[in-house]
């Protein structure tokens, strides 16, 4: 079983990514529905009274959709780096693992023997 870079890259893309964007959808419905159990009904308005408040709807969606692309793109160089610490983290376990069979070579066998067994 190998590692692959890009399955990183797939299931971000494939799979965060969205979750993400369904979770911004909902927190965003609850918050309009709180706005709106919280205050008085908005009144009924003219034509530029209506097209005041669409342009209202967009500016908040666009100041919402940035602010969920920053959580997005920072949770996204915290699971890359931390991949790399975890990598690394692995590397050096290793590493010393193959440290204590050089500090206590206690084997009473020889390693031909054990590779041939243990195979």
């Amino acid at each position: 079983m190998g590692f692959d870079p890009a399955e990183i890259v797939d299931w971000w893309s494939e799979v965060y990514t969205p979750l993400l964007a369904e979770h911004a959808e909902v927190v965003k419905a609850e918050a309009e529905a709180k706005v709106e159990a919280e205050n008085p009904a908005l009144m009924e308005t003219c034509e530029k009274g209506t097209e005041c408040r669409r342009q209202v709807d967009i500016e908040t969606n666009i100041k919402i959709r940035e602010a969920w692309e920053v959580v997005l793109e920072t949770l996204k160089k915290q699971v890359e780096a931390t991949t790399i610490t975890t990598t690394t983290t692995v590397q050096e376990s290793w590493d010393a693992k193959v440290q204590c069979e050089l500090d206590f070579p206690c084997c009473e066998y020889s390693e031909i023997y054990m590779t041939n067994v243990k195979v």
